[in-house]
């Protein structure tokens, strides 16, 4: 049975965990100045993450992990993963992260399914490079 509109089940109707953790903020307006979104905590804590990360871009969940990890033992990522992929995701409309889906970048309005996460800088050294042909020059 599908859940519908109302149901306590349906996933418009469900509300953060009473164990969330409170020092983060509800979603940020999409489309909002880029000043006040990066004064944002969220923000500040997905931007700090992937500069210290080693890899050259990281997960939602990944993400979301590692912030509940640095708010406390008692913190869920679960609960951070929805707010973190969508604070992401207004950073990335402000041009301050780029949405890769495999491997390639995409517009944050494009994103969906399974995506990660980069700072600019780094994004440029993940385009894949073209292959180039074998010469078919006989003399070499």
């Amino acid at each position: 049975m599908l859940a519908r509109r109302g149901d306590p089940c349906h996933v418009g109707a469900m509300e953060s965990p009473p164990d969330a953790p409170d020092a983060l903020p509800d979603a940020l307006p999409l489309g909002g100045p880029t000043d006040r979104l990066t004064a944002d905590p969220r923000a500040q804590a997905i931007l700090a993450t992937l500069a210290a990360s080693p890899a050259r871009s990281l997960a939602p969940v990944d993400l979301a992990r590692a912030i509940a990890a640095s708010a406390g033992p008692a913190a869920d990522w679960h609960a951070l993963l929805a707010p973190v992929r969508q604070t992401a995701l207004a950073l990335a409309r402000a041009g301050t992260l780029v949405v890769l889906r495999k491997g390639r970048p995409v517009a944050a309005d494009a994103a969906h399914g399974v995506i990660r996460l980069a700072l600019p800088e780094r994004a440029v050294s993940l385009a894949p490079a073209r292959a180039v042909p074998p010469s078919s020059d006989p003399s070499s």
